[in-house]
């Protein structure tokens, strides 16, 4: 980890931002996602679920990491 870093904020849930978001929040910092409303909002959460889940069914991510990486997307 990055030394003096304690939270990543992303602006934007889009492709990039969530993509962005899920790079930082596997590396083990607490992320904080933002955007215009809770929309656009819950469709960047739910690209990171499904593709946490394409990490997981290929075996390239544990259960429990994925879990612990939605946890630290607020």
């Amino acid at each position: 980890m990055i030394e003096g870093v304690k939270t990543v904020g992303v602006v934007g849930a889009g492709v990039m931002g969530a993509g962005v978001a899920q790079i930082f929040a596997v590396a083990g910092y607490p992320v904080e996602l933002q955007d215009i409303g809770e929309a656009p909002l819950g469709r960047g959460v739910g690209a990171i679920k499904r593709s946490l889940e394409r990490l997981v069914a290929r075996d390239k991510l544990k259960p429990e990491a994925r879990d612990a990486t939605l946890q630290r997307i607020a």
